[in-house]
């Protein structure tokens, strides 16, 4: 995590290939982050900047294959049904498309996936069946049908 003069918070990903990139932190998840590192502060002592942010109880890193752990056990004890590949992963995925749904463009998504290629990004956001019966029921065209629609005839 680093504080720029300007007052933005920003956290350093590590991608595939050893990758960095620097993310903007909304004031929510800062705040969020803070009380977070209060208890680990407390719990296991000062914490070197450079340090994971998220660890297992244990004090060690949290590695990618002890979060899908995690996250399979909570989907089990949820009793809902596991999507195919990796379940942390889909926390990506959904993350994504909320963003493209809330209107973020496409580019910027791309950005904060770390995607060099737009295509890749574009596997992320695919439409679902969902997404195309919403858009058909929010088209303007829907009213202008309404307004010019012949009474049925008995």
């Amino acid at each position: 995590i680093r504080r720029e003069p300007d007052g933005e918070t920003l956290v350093r990903v590590i991608g595939k290939g050893d990758k960095q990139r620097n993310l903007p932190l909304p004031p929510e998840a800062v705040d969020a982050v803070d009380l977070y590192l209060v208890e680990l502060e407390a719990r296991f002592g000062a914490r070197d900047a450079a340090d994971s942010l998220f660890v297992l109880t244990s004090g060690k890193q949290l590695r990618p294959g002890a979060l899908n752990h995690l996250v399979e056990t909570w989907i089990r004890l949820a009793g809902v049904p596991k999507q195919p590949g990796e379940a942390a992963h889909a926390f990506r995925h959904s993350a994504a498309k909320g963003l493209i749904r809330s209107g973020v463009p496409v580019p910027a998504v791309q950005g904060l996936l770390g995607h060099e290629d737009l295509k890749t990004t574009g596997i992320y956001v695919k439409a679902t069946a969902a997404d195309t019966r919403d858009a058909v029921l929010l088209s303007p065209a829907r009213e202008v049908l309404r307004e010019t629609a012949v009474p049925p005839s008995d």
